[in-house]
C-alpha cells in the first residue's frame, strides 16, 4: 500500500476504535441500569437494549430472542438424525447446530465474498469457494469435499464446449437443459435426504 492508504486506513480504524469505544461505555451503562432496576436484568428504562456490544454496533437485538435462527431447525434436526449414531437430539442441542451452521455459513459467505472482491467482481462464483477451501487454512477441511465440485464443472464446461462446437441454435437450447442433470449424474441430490425412512 502507499502511504496514503495507509494514512487513510489508519484513520479509519482509529475512528472505528473511537466508536466502538463510545458504545461499549453505553452497553455499560445501559447494562448497569438494567441491573438497578426492579424488574431484573434487560428490562432496563429509556432507550436501552440490554443487548450485546456486537448487537447494539450493528443496530439489532437479537437478545429478545435467542432461539431466532436464519435457518430451518426442523430441516437441521432431520440431518442431523441421518447420522446413524444418533438416535435421538435435544432441542438445545439442535439449536446450537443450527447457530453454529449459520456462523460457518456467514464466515464462508464472508471469505468468498472477499475472494470475489480481490478479483473486482461482484458476482460470486462456485471458484470463488474452491479458492477459499484451497487457500484459507480455516477451510482447508473442505478441500477434499470442493475436489467433487470442481469434477462436476469441469464435465459442465467440456459438454457447453462439445455442444458449442458441433451444434445448431436448436441442439444447444435443448442440449443446455440437461447439462446440469449429466453433470450431477452420479451426485445424490439434496431432497434425498428428506424423504421418510
Amino acid at each position: 500500500l502507499t502511504e496514503d492508504d495507509k494514512r487513510r486506513y489508519q484513520t479509519l480504524a482509529k475512528q472505528q476504535k473511537q466508536r466502538y469505544t463510545q458504545q461499549m461505555e453505553l452497553w455499560k451503562l445501559q447494562q448497569h441500569s438494567n441491573t438497578n432496576t426492579s424488574a431484573g436484568p434487560g428490562t432496563g428504562t429509556g432507550t436501552g437494549t440490554g443487548g450485546t456490544p456486537t448487537t447494539i454496533m450493528n443496530g439489532t437485538d437479537k437478545s429478545a430472542d435467542p432461539t431466532a435462527t436464519i435457518l430451518p431447525v426442523a430441516r437441521i434436526r432431520k440431518i442431523c438424525r441421518l447420522d446413524p449414531d444418533v438416535k435421538g437430539i435435544s432441542k438445545e442441542a439442535t439449536l446450537l447446530v443450527t447457530k453454529a451452521a449459520e456462523l460457518f455459513t456467514t464466515k464462508l459467505a464472508n471469505e468468498t465474498n472477499s475472494m470475489a472482491s480481490l478479483q473486482k467482481r461482484r458476482k460470486l462464483l462456485t471458484k470463488d469457494v474452491v479458492d477459499v477451501a484451497s487457500l484459507r487454512e480455516t477451510f482447508f477441511f473442505l478441500r477434499e469435499d470442493m475436489n467433487d465440485l470442481i469434477k462436476i464443472q469441469q464435465q459442465g464446461h467440456v459438454r457447453m464446449n462439445e455442444e458449442k462446437g458441433g451444434g445448431d441454435k436448436v441442439k444447444s437450447k435443448i442440449g443446455a437443459g440437461t447439462k446440469l442433470a449429466a453433470a450431477t449424474k452420479n451426485v445424490k441430490p439434496l431432497t434425498s435426504y428428506f424423504g421418510k425412512k
